[in-house]
């Protein structure tokens, strides 16, 4: 079963924890948060056991095998690049990246 890690707390990311909790085969069990009261909402929310205040601590689990970006753009080089040196698969909201170099760093991160 794939244990999910989900960095951010927005309305997509909402949805997404909803929909990894409704399959059987999947679960969310850590999310990482800019705001306290956000994280601890979400978490209740979702049921997820893990609350982390950085995105280094969420990658850093071991109970992680798959991390979703749900960060506003301008943070998912840093938190995508930060889940894959971690070895961890990683889904990213779209825009990927705001720039085409962070885009070519990321896909050269995920090939190795």
């Amino acid at each position: 079963m794939p244990r999910w890690g989900v960095l951010g707390t927005s309305l997509i990311s909402h949805t997404v924890a909803s929909a990894i909790n409704a399959s059987p085969d999947s679960q969310v069990v850590a999310v990482f948060g800019r705001d306290v009261e956000r994280l601890a909402s979400f978490a209740d929310k979702h049921g997820v056991a893990h609350r982390c205040e950085s995105i280094e601590a969420l990658v850093a689990l071991p109970e992680i095998d798959v991390v979703y970006v749900g960060l506003p753009s301008h943070l998912h080089a840093s938190a995508a690049m930060a889940a894959l040196r971690a070895g961890k698969p990683t889904l990213s909201e779209k825009a990927l990246e705001t720039t085409m170099a962070d885009a070519h760093a990321l896909i050269n991160e995920a090939k190795t």
